[in-house]
């Protein structure tokens, strides 16, 4: 422990050939033996202190000891920053039997809870795997829907995580501390509750202390297990034929609306979804989003497809102003909700498959979502992949019966409506109407020999005058019924 060659040799020789053998992934802990020899020196020194004949030479031998004492703790703080895989520096004594107990649990506990999934060590802060989770854990627990965890809260997760409550004076002491370890500019407290980034501070505290087990316990009992703290999805009822989100569903999403609703127009903005999508694993997009929906829906029967952006329809419709035989005529004109709020659902052997290496920027993350294009999206996806819209609320952090909000919406009711009807009878054109698809899109090609250039010309028919279409659709959209 006070052998300079040796700590040069450990600098210099044996960390590095590690640090290329096992790339910097292999934890370790450096034991300092042999500290019944320090204990030797100090006593030697003691005596020194003693025998000093005035008051400059004993400051002189205190000044020297000093120095040894920050000179050892700087090598020790450097070589830490230097290699990030040293876990921890235990000095020991073989012959003394001590701190040797203390080696091997430490050795143990870098093995059990590993500091790298959790703490990015270039950083310096927690890593983004981890607050994804952490992030969700803290949604489990807002039952009130309002981004803060209040005592009541709090005391919740503090007995199902560890089987104690949580007192106030245990809370009041972590808000001091949380607050004093605060080296972001974001809140940690807001009336008296703690704010998501609170919520992690705890964790980065109890990581800096090199208590890694209690953070790692949390994940555990929350899913995650491997060392890349991908969150396991457990068994659920995958019968095709409960398609229906439930009540709990339901008003879970509805609380979620309201909450990520930013400045309260009753629209969630592209940066409102990317919050909510923020604890999902990379890429945070929606569901169904076309950069995900290939590998989500890959084993259902279709998948969405976004039509053209900014995309409206005009139908014109027969509407009685009277119990009587007289008719008005009247043109609607679709709001961009319509068919699956904008979405369309292609299925069938013929199906165009969208390129899943396609790079996210080519797609926004959202469309500005009123509240019926945000459960209109959910129902269609719950018709079209029960489990995988149920894995997909566990992931959002749907997992318990939540309290009911003062939110209140209209009741209703989900219908899958299926088309039938004799041959030629307009089965396909009203479908291709209400999708929105130009189903026979007869395309006259000519060429300009002179030129030797390809021109193509494609003309656009009425939907209502369509008899075929290149591949089966599948759409949703939603009605307001007035009473």
């Amino acid at each position: 422990a006070n052998s300079e060659s040796s700590f040069d040799r450990l600098e210099n020789h044996w960390l590095p050939l590690i640090e290329r053998c096992y790339n910097g992934e292999l934890p370790v802990i450096v034991a300092g033996n042999k500290i019944d020899l320090i204990r030797k020196a100090q006593q030697e020194r003691q005596q020194q202190l003693q025998l000093a004949q005035n008051q400059e030479e004993i400051a002189r031998l205190q000044e020297q000891h000093q120095e040894q004492i920050m000179r050892s703790r700087q090598q020790i703080v450097t070589l830490m920053q230097r290699f990030r895989f040293l876990r921890q520096y235990v000095r020991c004594s073989a012959r003394d039997l001590l701190n040797i107990d203390r080696i091997f649990l430490q050795a143990q506990q870098a093995v059990l809870y590993p500091i790298g999934p959790l703490y990015d060590l270039e950083e310096g802060r927690l890593s983004e795997q981890c607050q994804r989770a952490f992030q969700r854990i803290f949604r489990i627990y807002d039952r009130d829907h309002d981004g803060l965890l209040n005592h009541i809260e709090l005391d919740r997760f503090q007995h199902e995580s560890f089987d104690r409550p949580m007192y106030r004076k245990d809370l009041m002491t972590w808000k001091k501390t949380i607050q004093n370890n605060n080296s972001t500019q974001e809140p940690i407290v807001k009336d008296g509750k703690l704010t998501v980034a609170g919520f992690l501070a705890i964790f980065d505290v109890f990581i800096n202390d090199n208590n890694l087990e209690v953070p790692w316990l949390v994940l555990r009992k929350f899913g995650y297990h491997d060392d890349d703290l991908r969150l396991l999805i457990p068994e659920m009822n995958n019968n095709k034929s409960v398609w229906k989100l439930s009540k709990m569903d339901r008003r879970f999403l509805i609380d979620t609306f309201f909450q990520f609703d930013s400045d309260g127009d009753g629209i969630l903005s592209p940066d409102d979804v990317q919050n909510i999508c923020s604890i999902l694993p990379p890429p945070m997009l929606p569901l169904w989003h076309p950069v995900r929906a290939p590998q989500a829906f890959a084993n259902s029967f279709s998948l969405p497809k976004l039509p053209p952006r900014n995309e409206s329809a005009a139908v014109t419709t027969t509407t009685p102003t009277s119990l009587s035989d007289d008719h008005q005529s009247q043109t609607v004109t679709l709001p961009d909700s319509f068919s699956a709020s904008g979405i369309t659902i292609a299925s069938g052997e013929t199906m165009p498959t969208i390129n899943s290496s396609v790079h996210r920027s080519q797609f926004p993350v959202s469309e500005p979502l009123t509240f019926l294009q945000w459960m209109s999206y959910w129902h269609m996806c719950s018709a079209m992949s029960p489990g995988e819209t149920r894995a997909e609320l566990y992931r959002l952090g749907h997992v318990r019966k939540r309290k009911r909000t003062d939110h209140t919406t209209m009741p209703s009711k989900e219908l899958r409506i299926l088309v039938f009807g004799s041959p030629g009878s307009g089965k396909t054109a009203i479908l291709n109407a209400l999708c929105r698809v130009n189903g026979d899109a007869n395309n006259n090609d000519t060429n300009d020999d002179s030129n030797d250039e390809t021109a193509t010309t494609t003309t656009t028919i009425d939907p209502l005058q369509t008899t075929k279409t290149q591949y089966p659709e599948t759409c949703t959209t939603y009605m307001i019924q007035q009473k």
